[in-house]
């Protein structure tokens, strides 16, 4: 039932990722989503600043003069095709941004102290501003302030088309990269519900889960908002940008704590020293910015003169392990660290040349193959403790158990009385029952061995179908049983003559017993109670001893 479920749940899975693939990338017109595209408007604009006027420029545009702190706007008459309702996007960098239509405001973000938190920082945001019905021939005005001496005076593209087309073709630009950030995700969070899994159902705590799960959530959030998809879909750009910034800050820490895991101890203190001052610098980088000392942005330099010495020592570190200390777990690591290094490095050299207003998924893919290869190294791995815990488990059981009948053996009955000595409470309530089968020599020397074996097992069967859940049976010599309850066994003559007839044995089957339990005033320790139940099984056993001519005839059938 488990594989027809899994194989239901992919054929799921299948089903869903082909629907999406059909729609956003098939080309055909009768099976492709339609949304009509965005219209450049580029051109024609009045840009503003400090009461200087530069007309008909053409965006992007940059002005160097413009400082932090300065509001610069660009303006212009909106055409013909404004007559419908639109929607005009711009893309903007730590800005405040305001719109008007004709002196009327008609968009807002990052004016009022609701809209951050802390911080004067306000992130990137891809502003999609709606246009009413009725606007061509107005006069649209876009005003921006930003808190960055980079991104002052400078003006994205801009474009504009319906609001759910606008919308529609951010997101289905992003797409790819969106889908390939969300596997990475999904995978942190299987991840994550193996660990607890694991935890709540076998007591194991396998902490590798627990990393990959953290790395994994922190590279996918880093990763999907490369794609302006906390822009878009939460439409805040502060949001997005403690994402950006906190999620990359926290990934490298995250990878060097599973190769923490997995290194002898002398690299676990250089990689452990190495974890604990990026997180310091992470927890500084976190105080300086709510403190608007410092913003993480311009944090970046050092994190990155970190990371690469980080890379190094890792590196550094996996070599001697493989090399010196002979550590086949690390050298595993090997492929998937190489993995996302040179995804990482593909990723820099793309956002250097300035191809990062349409980011490749290089970096992510990479990233997503090294959780899904580091996963299954760490699932094998788990297999293997599990089934070595299971094997000590066994041997551990097998120390406490007789084989022939899988009765508990004198060994877990001495552990057990050990136990029970230590509780006086047990000890109140404690009832001792000794079992003894009678005539086993004269049923193996006339009956053979096997049939002596079979009158055992036999035995032990019966009395722990009498005990039942009322305590344990142990098995204490070649035909000798003891029970430990805590409550007195009844009708143990009538009950064991039962199930011998309903047998319907080869051989006649009598069993002797004696049972006792603790008093107070005459037994010291439950050895006292031992004692007792041990002299009233042996003259139960004598007197049926006595009666062994009547045995002889039974068996003769006499």
């Amino acid at each position: 039932m488990k594989t027809i479920s899994r194989i239901f749940e992919g054929m799921c899975l299948f089903s869903l990722l082909a629907l999406l693939f059909i729609g956003f990338v098939f080309p055909y017109q009768n099976t492709r989503f339609h949304f009509d595209g965005l219209v450049s408007m580029n051109e024609g604009w009045d840009y503003s600043v400090n009461a200087t006027l530069v007309k008909d420029v053409k965006l992007p545009y940059t002005n160097y003069e413009t400082k932090v702190g300065d509001t610069f706007s660009i303006s212009r008459i909106l055409p013909e095709a404004f007559k419908d309702p639109q929607a005009v996007c711009i893309f903007t960098a730590y800005n405040s941004v305001r719109a008007t239509l004709d002196g009327k405001e008609i968009y807002s973000y990052g004016y009022s102290n609701s809209d951050y938190l802390f911080i004067d920082n306000k992130g990137f945001l891809n502003n999609v501003i709606p246009i009413p019905s009725g606007s061509n021939g107005k006069k649209l005005v876009i005003e921006m302030v930003s808190v960055n001496a980079k991104y002052a005076g400078i003006v994205k593209k801009i474009s504009y088309a319906n609001q759910n087309s606008v919308y529609a073709t951010l997101i289905l630009k992003k797409f790819p990269g969106i889908i390939v950030c969300s596997f990475i995700i999904m995978a942190g969070i299987l991840s994550l519900i193996i660990y607890f899994s694991l935890r709540i159902k076998t007591g194991h705590l396998d902490d590798n889960f627990k990393i990959i799960g953290i790395c994994a959530l922190c590279s996918g959030l880093w990763s999907i908002n490369q794609y302006d998809f906390f822009s878009l879909i939460v439409g805040n750009a502060q949001v997005s940008y403690f994402v950006d910034y906190y999620g990359l800050f926290l990934m490298p820490i995250s990878y060097s704590l599973y190769i923490y895991k997995l290194c002898s101890e002398r690299c676990k203190r250089i990689i452990g020293a190495m974890c604990t001052v990026h997180t310091l610098f992470v927890l500084t980088a976190f105080i300086l910015q709510i403190t608007r000392v410092k913003e993480l942005f311009n944090l970046l330099v050092f994190f990155l003169a970190m990371l690469i010495l980080e890379i190094i020592l890792v590196i550094g570190a996996i070599i001697y392990e493989i090399v010196v200390e002979k550590n086949t777990r690390i050298k595993l690591l090997l492929i998937p660290l190489m993995i996302v290094l040179i995804g990482a490095l593909f990723d820099v050299v793309l956002y250097y040349l300035r191809i990062y207003s349409e980011r490749f998924v290089t970096f992510p893919i990479s990233i997503l193959i090294s959780i899904v290869i580091i996963m299954s190294f760490s699932w094998k791995r788990y297999l293997k403790i599990i089934a070595d815990q299971e094997k000590n488990d066994l041997i551990i059981k097998m120390a406490d158990l007789e084989l022939m009948t899988q009765a508990k053996n004198r060994n877990a009955f001495e552990k057990e009385i050990v136990e029970i000595s230590k509780n006086p409470e047990r000890l109140k309530n404690i009832h001792i029952t000794e079992f003894d089968l009678n005539f086993l020599k004269y049923i193996n020397d006339h009956y053979g061995h096997n049939t002596g074996d079979e009158a055992i097992r036999n035995c032990y069967r019966f009395i722990k179908n009498i005990v039942g859940s009322k305590g344990e049976v142990f098995r204490t010599g070649g035909d000798e049983f003891i029970c430990i309850t805590y409550e007195p066994i009844e009708n143990i003559q009538p009950n064991l003559e039962r199930m011998i007839k309903e047998q319907n044995l080869d051989y006649p089957m009598e069993i002797s017993y004696g049972t006792a339990c603790f008093n107070p005033e005459s037994d010291e320790d439950i050895h006292d109670v031992i004692k007792r139940s041990d002299k009233l099984m042996y003259k139960m056993k004598k007197m049926m001893e006595r009666d062994k001519d009547k045995y002889k005839r039974k068996i003769h059938g006499e």
